[in-house]
């Protein structure tokens, strides 16, 4: 009998007790189809070797450790993707942290400015209002209003420096 006949019906007899011996470590589908097909490959580019008396064994075997390798992978994957979700959750903390202490930071700056630079950086920034629209409300020029905002712009900068 030639190669490929014998190769074939080796094939045929075989394929599904090694694709269930696969499934019985993996419960994967996919996974046991790649690794049983990978052992036939395999057989099939060294089916003519000499120094293997038994091919069912052999490929019994192979297909054991591809198994072991591959749960071995999941492992690895899944404690990489923990860490990863444990480094993203401590990040997430550290910044709502970071931005709460700056948030409160500048709260007590804006408090020790005089009350009139106060209220027009408060109209113009918290509120999104124009220098013209806060200037025409407290009857002073858009230059006025612009000054205001640089003074206190110019405190928080250096009270931001102070406090880091």
């Amino acid at each position: 009998m030639d190669k490929e006949k014998c190769f074939e019906r080796f094939y045929r007899e075989n394929y599904e007790q090694f694709f269930h011996f696969a499934y019985r470590y993996l419960n994967d589908e996919e996974a046991c189809r790649d690794i049983v097909s990978n052992a036939f490959e395999y057989a099939w580019s060294n089916f003519e070797r000499e120094d293997v008396p038994d091919w069912k064994l052999f490929l019994l075997s192979y297909i054991r450790h591809k198994c072991l390798d591959f749960i071995r992978h999941l492992q690895v994957h899944n404690r990489f993707v923990k860490a990863r979700l444990k480094m993203d959750e401590g990040s997430l903390d550290a910044d709502l942290l970071e931005r709460e202490e700056r948030i409160a930071l500048i709260s007590r700056c804006l408090a020790q400015l005089p009350p009139r630079t106060r209220l027009i950086f408060q109209e113009c920034f918290i509120h999104g209002r124009k220098y013209k629209e806060v200037g025409e409300e407290l009857d002073i020029t858009d230059h006025a209003v612009k000054k205001h905002i640089m003074k206190a712009l110019k405190f928080l900068r250096d009270s931001v420096k102070k406090n880091k």
